[in-house]
């Protein structure tokens, strides 16, 4: 692998990094239209944006239309769910 690459996709910061601009994230192991452990994906998130300054007392509502979401895209294989929030909204 090239060394730009290394940069762009490998450990650290990505270019560009602002952490004056950091969000909470989080990524879910998805298989066949289920989430793993979603609970503590959110609470993880919920951690991270009190560690801000931020209160998310409406993320836990969130699980169900998140599992819901998921389970209409099943999809053979393992894949990734990236979860970010932003301001009032978790993406």
């Amino acid at each position: 692998m090239d060394v730009a690459r290394l940069r762009a996709f490998g450990p650290g910061p990505s270019p560009g990094y602002d952490p004056r601009a950091a969000v909470p994230r989080s990524a879910a192991r998805v298989e066949l239209g289920r989430i793993r452990h979603l609970e503590a994906h959110l609470e993880r998130l919920s951690r991270s944006a009190a560690a801000l300054g931020a209160s998310v007392p409406w993320l836990p509502a969130q699980a169900g239309p998140i599992r819901d979401w998921v389970a209409a895209f099943p999809r053979a294989g393992a894949q990734a769910l990236r979860l970010r929030l932003h301001g009032d909204q978790v993406w």
